[in-house]
């Protein structure tokens, strides 16, 4: 089954089903019908203390069972302090009748979403069509890098300076590049002139990237247009230029990512439901701020 990502009275789906959705059940003993014990003359069974469990947290549902006679205890004084509770009639006085009320409603709204999000089925065509509409989000590039940095602030009076630039750094680095398309040994040149210790100490070895990684969009834009063996224009970032190599361009296959896409497309088109659910609910005589304190 899957798990709608979207978000519900400002709380995440996934935060809603933590707190209210039920989890797997417990293994079934053997007999549910035999009695656990009799609480005020009255026989609870396995099966009642198993549905009760049920609907419990799954850490709040294994600390229980580490010990079940506590836990049965405990079972049997909330039992009797609900009866007490619905006694007074305590469920129809404020505030425990509208907190009652909150938890029905996130319960059954959790339970209306999950049932929405099973009616949502994705073909295998779709998915296929999915991946060959957007399989450059599924393309990683290895890369090689030299890095180049620069400092604008002027020295210290009496002090050397001993960092570049920026238009020394973008000077060199565009005479690099110049000289590896010509032919130069990029890896001799990663030794002499990139500062970034740890690539210079794998022979330029930086990274693996992907579209759907969390790097800039210009160093996007710069490695992803490149073939394999093919060399960036400077990448000007923060504080120094960058110049990639494209050792490896790898192009996921479709078996290997079918199950993600899966479930991307699903998120998509539960979202266009829930968009429309929210679209079919007719509100007027909107008056927000009557609720401001």
């Amino acid at each position: 089954m899957k798990t709608a990502r979207i978000l519900l009275f400002g709380l995440s789906l996934a935060t809603a089903l933590a707190s209210f959705a039920q989890p797997a059940p417990v293994s079934a003993p053997v007999d549910e019908d035999a009695v656990v014990a009799t609480l005020d003359g009255r026989p609870v069974t396995v099966r009642e203390v198993r549905a009760f469990l049920n609907t419990m947290p799954q850490q709040n549902r294994g600390a229980a069972l580490q010990n079940a006679e506590d836990f049965i205890r405990q079972y049997a004084l909330m039992s009797k302090l609900a009866r007490v509770a619905e006694e007074h009639n305590l469920d129809q006085e404020s505030p425990f009748r509208e907190q009652i009320e909150y938890n029905r409603r996130m319960i059954l709204s959790t339970a209306g979403l999950n049932r929405l999000s099973q009616e949502v089925l994705v073909t295998d065509d779709e998915t296929r069509s999915f991946y060959d509409a957007h399989v450059d989000d599924y393309t990683k590039v290895r890369v090689k890098v030299i890095y180049l940095p620069f400092l604008n602030t002027p020295p210290k009076e009496g002090e050397t300076r001993v960092s570049l630039t920026e238009s020394e750094a973008l000077t060199l680095a565009q005479q690099l590049v110049k000289d590896i398309r010509a032919g130069a040994d990029f890896v001799e040149l990663v030794k002499k002139h990139s500062k970034d210790e740890g690539s210079a100490k794998r022979d330029g070895d930086f990274a693996t990237f992907s579209r759907r990684d969390n790097i800039p969009a210009d160093v996007k834009s710069a490695v992803f247009v490149l073939e394999q063996g093919a060399v960036s224009d400077p990448v000007r970032q923060a504080n120094g230029f960058y110049i990639f190599r494209i050792e490896e361009k790898i192009v996921q296959p479709y078996t290997e990512v079918a199950g993600s896409i899966n479930d991307r497309v699903h998120d998509e088109k539960f979202r266009k439901v829930m968009d429309n659910l929210r679209d079919s609910i007719d509100i007027q005589g909107l008056k927000p701020e009557l609720l401001k304190p």
